[in-house]
């Protein structure tokens, strides 16, 4: 059996913003969205 997936606008999440921060396991990351409207995620400092 398939578990059912959460699915998320990422319009609604990020805001008109073009990073956010997000949360994991007590750790920040940066969730950016690119020029070319490509998505990278890395460790904040």
């Amino acid at each position: 059996m398939v578990e059912e997936v959460n699915k998320l606008n990422l319009k609604d999440l990020m805001k008109g913003k073009k990073q956010i921060m997000l949360e994991h396991n007590n750790k920040l990351y940066v969730l950016s969205i690119t020029r070319r409207g490509k998505l990278i995620l890395t460790a904040a400092y």
